[in-house]
């Protein structure tokens, strides 16, 4: 869920209204990418939506921040391994908070988004260093510019995702990194009653379409590792992982005697059980696709913070720089 903005309600987009205000009788012009691009573009700035900061910067405290702070803990053990590195951020138009965390610990951030709407604000109240208007799928910068890009929970918002994954490991020279809802076509019952659950307190349950207009495009890391397989890069790492979102206790304490706190805490057990006997799939993952084999001590270290590491199957019909090819 995406993070809120202090003490103010998220704005509610119900679909109807979304499409009645983008629609057009052309029915080509709402299935390309343009479409996509100029619905988000609006509603990056539209003043109702994105009236207030952050949580995680405003109300750092809060359950809310608690909750996306626990997701970008992610980040931690390659700020410790790769110090001196650069980061981008991408999708990051809630002000750059992604950005903002990175900085608070430390590294060298440059927050973008569709927009420099909100990073323009948040930059002049001192939140967020650099920052650009970026699409993703047309990132407007060198290979290799940055040695880590992070995008949190919009690449399912993208209307061509493999074609944004291919651009920000282009400009990446370590790794991408991706917190993003998994896919489970087959969840079987559990997944209908977590759907069920999920509609009956927040108002929503698990959809194909957002309220923001756009497909839900949820992924596995297996289907990254194969998207690095493709160009013959050979590791990536991931770890599953649950939230637990409820409107009203968003902006609560996340202290230990909070009840409100319990609630969300109890939420995330409940689910983590359910999954570790097998019965319920892992709601998000943080993925990490290398582009350069990590060394024995940051894998280490990953497998410390509960990653998972996978090596890719090598290509056995190329050859290496230094490595003669067989005779035929």
């Amino acid at each position: 869920m995406p993070e809120q903005f202090g003490h103010a309600r998220r704005a509610q987009w119900a679909p109807l209204t979304v499409r009645s205000k983008y629609h057009s009788p052309m029915r080509p012009s709402t299935t390309d990418a343009n479409y996509s691009y100029d619905m988000h573009r609006q509603l990056e700035q539209d003043p109702a939506r994105y009236d207030r900061m952050p949580s995680s910067i405003v109300d750092p405290k809060s359950i809310d921040a608690w909750r996306h702070d626990r997701m970008r803990s992610a980040f931690l053990p390659f700020i410790a391994e790769w110090p001196g590195a650069k980061w981008l951020t991408i999708g990051d138009g809630r002000f750059g908070a992604d950005a903002h965390y990175l900085l608070s610990h430390g590294a060298d951030a440059t927050a973008s988004s569709l927009t420099d709407h909100t990073l323009r604000q948040s930059h002049e109240q001192g939140h967020i260093a650099e920052f650009a208007s970026v699409n993703a799928e047309a990132i407007d910068y060198d290979d290799g510019a940055f040695d880590f890009v992070v995008c949190k929970e919009a690449y399912h918002h993208l209307p061509r995702p493999p074609i944004g994954f291919y651009e920000m490991l282009r400009v990446a020279n370590e790794a991408v990194i991706m917190i993003e809802p998994i896919d489970h076509r087959n969840g079987g019952v559990l997944l209908k009653l977590k759907g069920l659950v999920k509609k009956v307190l927040r108002g929503d349950g698990i959809a194909e379409f957002e309220p923001d207009g756009n497909y839900l495009y949820r992924v596995r890391p297996a289907e990254i590792g194969k998207l690095l397989a493709a160009l013959n890069y050979t590791t990536y790492a991931y770890r599953p992982f649950n939230d637990f979102y409820v409107g009203g206790l968003a902006n609560k304490k996340a202290s230990k005697w909070s009840l409100a706190m319990r609630c969300t805490q109890l939420g995330i057990l409940v689910q983590n059980a359910l999954c570790r006997s097998g019965l319920l799939g892992y709601g998000l993952a943080s993925i990490v696709a290398f582009k350069r084999e990590p060394s024995p001590e940051a894998l280490a270290a990953l497998r410390d913070a509960d990653f998972a590491i996978r090596d890719l199957p090598r290509n056995p019909y190329l050859t290496t720089a230094d490595e003669p090819e067989a005779d035929s």
